[in-house]
């Protein structure tokens, strides 16, 4: 089935020819704060991760093949994405060296709700495309907080202060770290700060979206 849409395709093909020619690829990216060019923050803004790269922005059909992903059970569609994620940070950060691969965790209530953290999918498969160690357990969500998605602009650092902790060790590691969506960078900020306070080297961030 087409990774975006779910329609049945031939054998071979991870997407549909519809959704392939509608896909917005993420072109112009500032490698720092990961938005366009003509609106980078990194002046406004201190980062603690080293940039932020996704292949894709959250539009049309590659929207819809990580909406299907989050909250239709769809898990097929995480291999294109992983490909493409995997692909864009070769692109993005060229002979960049990773230790570990990890991703942004789900409080307990919600994972036992979706059974599954979308995240997680994601990066055990960007893991294996780059031959590189995954260790989903590196960082726990300690508290639960409001959906970043519910909230504006500026209430959005402050929602994931304090929420997530590091729980393995992490001292002198080149992290990657994989979310399914980047919207402001709030939540790859906050789970940065913990892994660069635990003695981490240095953190890079990709996402689909």
């Amino acid at each position: 089935r087409c990774a975006c849409c779910n329609q049945i395709i031939k054998p071979g093909k991870q997407i549909c020819d519809y959704c392939n020619d509608s896909l917005k690829k993420a072109e112009n990216l500032c490698v720092l704060c990961g938005n366009n060019s003509d609106r980078c923050v990194c002046k406004k803004r201190k980062f603690l991760f080293d940039g932020i790269t996704a292949p894709f922005y959250n539009l049309g059909s590659a929207q819809n093949g990580i909406y299907g992903l989050k909250f239709k059970n769809r898990l097929h569609c995480a291999v294109f994405f992983a490909d493409r994620m995997a692909e864009n940070l070769v692109k993005a950060f060229p002979g960049t060296h990773y230790d570990v691969v990890t991703c942004v965790p789900m409080s307990s209530k919600s994972l036992r709700k979706r059974r599954y953290n979308q995240a997680e999918v994601l990066a055990s498969l960007v893991a294996r495309r780059l031959g590189v160690e995954f260790r989903p357990e590196l960082i726990k969500k300690v508290r639960s907080n409001l959906l970043q998605h519910t909230l504006k602009f500026n209430q959005r650092a402050s929602n994931v202060e304090g929420v997530y902790s590091v729980s393995g060790e992490v001292n002198k590691l080149q992290v990657l770290l994989v979310d399914d969506i980047k919207t402001t960078g709030a939540t790859f900020g906050e789970c940065s700060k913990q892994l660069m306070a635990s003695g981490a080297d240095s953190v890079c961030c990709v996402s689909a979206l």
